[in-house]
């Protein structure tokens, strides 16, 4: 039988959870104490630092569209459609 926590989840899968969010958390916090916050203002009123910030919105804007538009025909043929193959991907 497995050892399940308080929560009725498997310790197992907890502890890969808290390796994910250590794993997000420790770059996030390093990122936050080296930060040069007494002159944060004048940096980002800097045009490079507009641009990057630009260039950024534009391709996550357009990653995001093009995730939708092959994502979804694709999970409909995956859910509709059956093909040789199928059990692979699945």
């Amino acid at each position: 039988m497995k050892r399940r926590s308080a929560s009725g989840l498997p310790r197992s899968v907890i502890a890969v959870a808290v390796v994910g969010v250590a794993l997000l958390l420790i770059p996030l916090v390093g990122l936050l104490v080296q930060a040069p916050w007494g002159r944060l203002f004048s940096l980002l009123g800097n045009d490079e630092t507009i641009t990057a910030i630009r260039v950024s919105a534009v391709v996550s804007v357009a990653a995001a569209a093009l995730s939708i538009l092959v994502g979804v025909p694709l999970a409909f043929v995956l859910a509709r459609v059956n093909f040789r193959g199928k059990s692979l991907l699945l």
